[in-house]
């Protein structure tokens, strides 16, 4: 699938945290958010299984062309999301899993 200058976001439930995933083909996150206020990062291990399902998901239920290219694409197109967390609430993540 061709690449857009369009970013879709899907935004994790809040009992999960303040995650979001961004599709990000020509890497235009950068430019458009504050440095400082975001932490944007690749996808985590387990980002991928449930990025995948949520995608799954929204494919069922919209019929949505572009979700299946993605998926059916996946192993590529995975690299082209980003996982996007407020600083507080990354700092706030990385001391509970730190203890």
């Amino acid at each position: 699938p061709k690449g857009t200058s369009a970013m879709i976001s899907i935004l994790h439930t809040p009992t999960e945290g303040e995650v979001v995933y961004l599709y990000d083909p020509e890497n235009r996150v950068h430019h458009n958010l504050a440095a400082g206020v975001y932490e944007i990062d690749p996808l985590e291990a387990e980002d991928d299984e449930r990025l995948f399902e949520i995608l799954t998901r929204y494919h069922h239920d919209t019929d949505s062309l572009r979700a299946r290219e993605i998926l059916d694409a996946w192993r590529v197109e995975r690299m082209n999301f980003v996982r996007i967390e407020t600083s507080e609430y990354q700092r706030v993540r990385d001391e509970l899993r730190n203890g």
